[in-house]
């Protein structure tokens, strides 16, 4: 009986061997933790897959012009428009105060007679020729004729006229030429009287249709 159940104890001992050895060789194989409903929590920023800024009409400054600081106490209509014109400057330009002692007043000159180095008078100034420069250019000097009839008008440059001042102060205009001079010269035209010679010298335009004259 004794050696029966060495035997069968010896017998179970070599079957249980090769599944102890298989037990002992075979990777331990650890499962994954269960996935929980624990949410990451919420940092405010999206960590899936972001998308490029959308292109925008808005062109990047230019790095080469000169940046500008704007001034804060300007309005934007302000800062655009351009500074006005030097008013005092203007003003200097455009307006005289008072009279220059080089200075004189075409009333002072406009009656006044003209005379020669004799003390012969040649004639009055009737008017001043201006130029497109503001310059005077002629004195307009009414020659021949007998109180003011029959006289005409001879423009005399201005350069040529001298003003003089006599021992009482009083003003005399002087010219280096002789009455016959003056009479001979040419008599001057003002653009009325042009106008009024074209119109006639034009020929007279005779309506058809106009009944004839009464004999």
């Amino acid at each position: 009986m004794k050696t029966l159940l060495t035997t069968t104890a010896l017998l179970a001992i070599m079957a249980a061997g090769p599944a102890l050895a298989q037990s002992d060789t075979a990777p331990t194989t650890t499962e994954p933790p269960a996935a929980t409903d624990q949410m990451a929590p919420d940092t405010g920023l999206d960590t899936g897959t972001m998308d490029a800024p959308a292109a925008t009409d808005q062109m990047a400054p230019d790095a080469t012009a000169p940046a500008i600081a704007p001034d804060q106490n300007m309005t934007e209509t302000e800062a655009v428009a351009p500074a006005p014109a030097d008013t005092a400057a203007m003003t200097g330009e455009v307006y005289i105060g008072e009279q220059a002692m080089e200075e004189d007043l075409a009333s002072n000159w406009i009656g006044k007679s003209l005379y020669n180095g004799a003390d012969e008078n040649l004639g009055s100034i009737n008017d001043i020729l201006i130029g497109t420069d503001g310059g005077v250019r002629a004195v307009i000097v009414g020659v021949g004729g007998f109180l003011g009839i029959g006289e005409k008008d001879v423009a005399v440059s201005f350069d040529a006229v001298e003003p003089y001042t006599d021992e009482d102060g009083n003003v005399e205009l002087r010219i280096n030429a002789t009455q016959d001079q003056l009479e001979a010269a040419p008599e001057f035209k003002t653009l009325a009287d042009i106008r009024a010679e074209q119109q006639a010298n034009q020929p007279a335009v005779v309506d058809p249709a106009a009944p004839a004259p009464l004999q």
